[in-house]
């Protein structure tokens, strides 16, 4: 029994640690990246460059903090990280909204100054809804009610951090669909009324050519012809 424990125990740090370590190099290889190319730096990467430091601090702190098994610090970092983690996807997920459904107000609404500030808002967010966590030693010091506290922490996690990403996400990817399906089919509306026109435009030449062969050089004729070349320029111009 002692030794399939140990054997867990053994598997357990050896998966847990290779997973940090290979994400851990990923996620510091990329970071190397932003840092070498200035213009990866832009408002929109800066969003995914704070997914990445979310993803390097799970590596790096929380995976160790895993197999050592302080359980106070277990929950705090692994709350923390989560709700950076989501926040950061549908911060992502919003500047894309931005992005698709008004490009041209793109570069006036999406700053160097108000990344940095949405960054540093979903931080403290995270670190607000973890920060109950460290506090749970000293309430059960102070014999305060902490399976309420439990109860009602947990449920406000459920609710902010995610339930209302989740659902705002949805909403979000659904209109980027509806925007994008309205588009394609806008599209194809304006290049079905462009081969209309040039089909009408190949059929009154056509037709003109076939009266000016087929018919005398008479003063009627030419009016006919002549009068019938204007009405299909007429209608080119209208449509």
């Amino acid at each position: 029994m002692h030794v399939d424990q140990d054997w867990h125990n053994v598997v357990k740090i050896t998966c847990v640690g290779f997973l940090a370590v290979l994400g851990a190099f990923l996620n510091i290889v990329v970071l190397v990246m932003f840092y070498k190319k200035p213009s990866l730096r832009s408002p929109s990467n800066r969003f995914v460059g704070s997914l990445i430091a979310s993803d390097l601090l799970s590596s790096t702190v929380l995976g160790p903090l895993l197999v050592s098994g302080i359980k106070t610090i277990n929950k705090t970092l692994t709350v923390f990280v989560a709700t950076s983690t989501i926040f950061s996807i549908l911060v992502i997920a919003m500047d894309r909204y931005t992005a698709v459904l008004s490009p041209l107000h793109y570069a006036t609404n999406v700053t160097r100054q108000k990344s940095v500030l949405v960054i540093g808002t979903v931080w403290s967010i995270s670190a607000a809804l973890a920060s109950p966590m460290l506090f749970k030693d000293l309430l059960i010091y102070e014999h305060f009610p902490v399976a309420m506290m439990e109860r009602t922490h947990g449920l406000v996690l459920l609710v902010i951090a995610f339930l209302v990403p989740c659902v705002a996400l949805v909403l979000v990817y659904f209109k980027m669909y509806v925007a994008a399906h309205s588009f394609v089919i806008l599209l194809c509306l304006r290049s079905l009324k462009t081969l209309i026109m040039l089909l009408v435009r190949v059929t009154c030449v056509q037709v003109f050519n076939s009266r000016s062969k087929g018919s005398d050089v008479m003063y009627a004729g030419g009016n006919n012809n002549y009068s019938m070349e204007n009405a299909c320029r007429r209608w080119q111009r209208t449509n």
